[in-house]
């Protein structure tokens, strides 16, 4: 076995998605737009039942939490402001009971 067909087999050895069929068409929709942004994004949480006491984390690419905003059952659409922030890939999750969900979010200026 060469060198590359060693490493490629070793990291799928590691992965562990933990996925069965039918997961992906049952999976509720995060959805942030416009993405990129340069300064607002809108999270639509419509599609996300029991949304009260769930927290919303914005986590840049070092694993820092720079942002952290607990939402209201009630919350359908939120706006954020990102224009305080970096340029750059940052990663928005959602803390439910259930789940986590993520989404990447680009900023540009």
């Amino acid at each position: 076995m060469n060198l590359r067909n060693a490493i490629l087999n070793s990291f799928d050895q590691g992965i562990n998605t933990n996925l069965h069929d039918g997961d992906f068409l049952n999976f509720p929709l995060l959805r942030i737009f416009p993405n990129p942004t340069e300064g607002i994004v809108n999270i639509d949480l419509s599609q996300i039942s029991n949304r009260e006491g769930c927290k919303i984390e914005i986590i840049s690419m070092d694993g820092k939490t720079v942002r952290s905003i607990t939402i209201n059952n009630s919350d359908e659409l939120m706006q954020l402001s990102v224009s305080d922030l970096a340029i750059g890939i940052f990663q928005i999750r959602l803390n439910t009971p259930a789940k986590c969900y993520y989404e990447k979010l680009i900023i540009v200026k």
